[in-house]
């Protein structure tokens, strides 16, 4: 009993301290920072924000992104997320794989691709105009909570990214913070470029 209890109280520190982690903390100051110093980072202007609504954090990175590129004509943000959420997320699993948003993208007529992510190669992407989609793992090794985010910026002098994350636009995430999340996944690295090859695509 009483190494069940110590087990008890350590998860429950650990999932304590993960969920006051989430709150957007600084991100005006961050961003502004980039804005201020460019050398040291990068924020990509204009990146739509797509809300994540209980457990459908996969297509809402997704729509941002391809609404970033222009894709899916004059649909509407609604539809887009609806078409998007109704070809990935997957009931049972309550989320979206990696493999279907991929597909989801190449079928709109983007180039895409999953690969194995790292801080250099992300900075580069940004530097280029070039928003990614990062699967993470916010919660623990025995208890994961996966989770999809589309990072926007960096700033070296902050040593933080930006992303569009859940509920929150432009929320903050600390290298260190960040390196623990995305490391459990393998660091998962979804980049979509390009533009569609239509209008519209029968899904």
């Amino acid at each position: 009993m009483p190494l069940k209890r110590a087990v008890l109280a350590l998860l429950f520190v650990s999932l304590a301290g993960l969920f006051s982690g989430c709150a957007p903390v600084g991100s005006v100051g961050v961003v502004e920072s980039i804005r201020a110093t460019p050398e040291s980072g990068a924020y990509i202007e204009g990146v739509p924000f797509f809300p994540d609504r209980s457990q459908m954090c996969g297509p809402a990175v997704l729509a941002s992104v391809v609404r970033f590129l222009g894709g899916t004509g004059g649909a509407t943000d609604a539809r887009l997320f609806e078409d998007i959420s109704r070809a990935v997320y997957r009931e049972k699993l309550k989320g979206a794989l990696l493999p279907d948003m991929l597909a989801y993208a190449r079928a709109a007529g983007f180039n895409a691709e999953v690969y194995v992510g790292s801080f250099e190669d992300l900075k580069q992407r940004l530097k280029s105009g070039r928003p990614l989609i990062l699967f993470i793992n916010l919660g623990l090794d025995i208890y994961p909570v996966g989770h999809y985010i589309v990072v926007t910026g960096y700033s070296d002098a902050e040593q933080a990214v930006v992303a569009h994350s859940g509920l929150d636009r432009d929320r903050v995430y600390g290298y260190t913070e960040l390196e623990s999340a995305w490391r459990k996944t393998g660091y998962s690295t979804l980049l979509v470029t390009g533009g569609p090859l239509s209008d519209s695509v029968d899904r």
